[in-house]
């Protein structure tokens, strides 16, 4: 559950092991909390409307699909989107996009800028 957690959170979502935790390492080392899941399949099994924060996303591996997803749930949280490529599609939720390889402090960067700024607390559902 999202709701005991101290603060806002950075959701890390991949499914590479060694790039979802040199991630986490990389943004806790910075005083950021984090909660890595290797799925979005993982991450909606725990969503909650109490926690509060962002995701990192690859856009690989349907991160696309779920991004979808959270906009078809009304689920409104910020995403940082990583991709290995181009994404031309439309990110309902995303409001940054890191071409891998990214460089550390830009994530670092886009990552404090929402959390700080409120944009991630709280999850929340979308008005009809």
């Amino acid at each position: 559950m999202f709701g005991g957690l101290p603060q806002p959170t950075v959701f890390v979502i991949d499914g590479d092991d060694a790039v979802r935790d040199s991630t986490c390492v990389r943004l806790e080392c910075e005083g950021i909390v984090t909660r890595s899941y290797p799925s979005a399949t993982a991450f909606l099994g725990e969503v909650d409307a109490e926690g509060s924060g962002c995701i990192l996303v690859d856009a690989g591996s349907n991160g696309l699909d779920f991004l979808n997803e959270l906009h078809q749930r009304g689920i409104v949280i910020p995403a940082i989107v990583t991709t290995a490529g181009t994404v031309t599609e439309s990110l309902h939720a995303a409001v940054a996009n890191l071409q891998k390889p990214y460089v550390p402090g830009v994530l670092i960067a886009h990552s404090r800028r929402l959390l700080d700024r409120g944009d991630g607390a709280p999850l929340r559902r979308a008005s009809n």
